[in-house]
């Protein structure tokens, strides 16, 4: 019914039932029997998608959709039917190391010093955080050092990946998958950090099935700054005497069931009032950023949905939107700029 079709971001914005789960499934089945023809127009219909989740999340058939996704976007690249901005996203990764084509050594600029060669953590930071949005990574390098934490970065870093493996790419994906592992192994970490869920989800979750088990355990920032907080290593004292909303990410949320620790660290702040939006944890509304797949091919899908879910913050009575991912924040950025509200906007490492 209509009410199972709206839980996508993507049909709500257009409309459209064939680019819900539901009408790509049909174009699936379609493919596979011969009904219908590979052609440019399935293209938009397949890849038009957040990759948030919401779909599988409440099937009544358990069907692993995201999986089916994807086997279909590869199965397009394999035919040579491929979106050109995401040609160009692949580009940049293998001329830069980034999906924006940005300078290698640009990657690391907003560090103060040289990262150590050795370290028992490795704070993974991505590439959108480490180019578009450093204030994200300076935040958490401050809260890693004042913990006490021994961390160090790869100075070396290159894209994880994920970008490629979501619009189809298997093998490049793959490739920076390995490559990033190595680099790791090098300094002898037994665990790594992300603050960016696409990351995080990239590591957890595809780079076992890409290259068998890591030697290394991946963990999210907020989990981290949680495990910290029990332990007594991080406690915040400054009071933050205003209302906040948290948006889970897509990625971090109900693709890896990390919806507690966020909130526990937003808790934990002194005078920090938490109020939730009507959408949220397993329920929550897209931002519209998924995978680095809808701002690059479809920026005015993106931004469409990042304005409906900033339009649901600002609903609260919230001063203050905080999210754990340099995606949503870029995203809902822009949508603050576009629907023009007054609700401040920071990632949960920066409020820490």
């Amino acid at each position: 019914g209509l009410g199972q079709l709206r839980m996508c971001p993507v049909n709500e914005v257009n409309g459209f039932q064939s680019y819900s789960a539901k009408g790509k499934l049909v174009l699936a089945s379609a493919l596979l029997d011969g009904r219908l023809k590979y052609n440019e127009e399935i293209v938009k219909h397949v890849f038009m998608c957040s990759d948030c989740g919401a779909c599988e999340q409440n099937c009544f058939f358990f069907l692993e959709l995201g999986d089916i996704s994807s086997a279909l976007k590869a199965d397009l690249v394999e035919r040579g039917l491929s979106m050109k901005d995401h040609m160009l996203m692949l580009q940049n990764a293998q001329k830069t190391d980034n999906i924006f084509g940005q300078p290698h050594e640009k990657r690391l600029q907003w560090l103060a010093e040289k990262p150590k060669k050795k370290g028992e953590t490795v704070y993974f930071v991505g590439c959108t955080t480490s180019l578009a949005r450093t204030r994200i990574a300076k935040a958490n390098c401050n809260v890693m050092k004042s913990s006490g934490l021994d961390f160090t970065l790869l100075e070396q870093e290159k894209c994880c990946g994920f970008p490629l493996l979501s619009t189809g790419q298997i093998e490049f994906a793959k490739a920076f998958a390995k490559y990033n592992v190595e680099q790791i192994e090098r300094t002898g970490a037994k665990r790594v950090v992300f603050s960016c869920p696409g990351c995080y989800r990239m590591f957890k979750k595809e780079y076992p099935k890409l290259l068998g088990p890591l030697p290394f355990e991946a963990v999210h920032t907020t989990e981290l700054y949680e495990e910290l907080l029990d332990e007594g290593q991080l406690t915040p004292k400054r009071k933050l005497s205003f209302a906040v909303t948290y948006h889970d990410p897509c990625h971090l949320g109900r693709h890896m069931n990390v919806y507690d620790s966020p909130r526990k660290i937003l808790e934990n702040i002194p005078g920090l009032k938490l109020v939730e939006m009507t959408r949220n944890r397993e329920s929550a509304y897209c931002c519209g950023a998924g995978g680095g797949n809808l701002p690059q091919a479809f920026p005015e899908v993106a931004a469409s949905i990042a304005v409906a879910r900033l339009k649901e913050a600002t609903k609260t009575d919230a001063q203050l939107l905080a999210s754990a991912c340099p995606a949503c924040i870029s995203n809902f950025m822009l949508a603050k700029k576009r629907s023009k509200t007054g609700i401040e906007i920071k990632d949960v490492a920066e409020l820490v």
